[in-house]
């Protein structure tokens, strides 16, 4: 299965993209990577996940707010989503 994680690179988005990789699933992370926590600490996390399954996306807050801007590009991410 593919699933999108959104967060992925706070601690909890990425201890939960680890455990999906171990399970076989592919991920999709998004993260704005904005600086209210270390982003060097983020990137590090990021790190963590490089795995052939793992592909990670920057996205800001405006695409969560734009529920018609990421309806119509989550098939970008996730082509078996209508």
């Amino acid at each position: 299965m593919k699933v999108l994680v959104t967060g992925s690179a706070g601690f909890i988005g990425m201890h939960t993209a680890k455990r999906l990789l171990a399970g076989g699933h592919e991920v999709v992370g998004v993260d704005s990577l904005n600086p209210y926590y270390d982003v060097a600490l983020k990137r590090a996390r990021l790190q963590q996940l490089a795995h052939p399954r793992f592909e990670f996306r920057i996205t800001g807050r405006r695409h969560f707010e734009n529920r018609e801007y990421f309806r119509t590009r989550l098939h970008l991410l996730i082509p078996e989503i209508n």
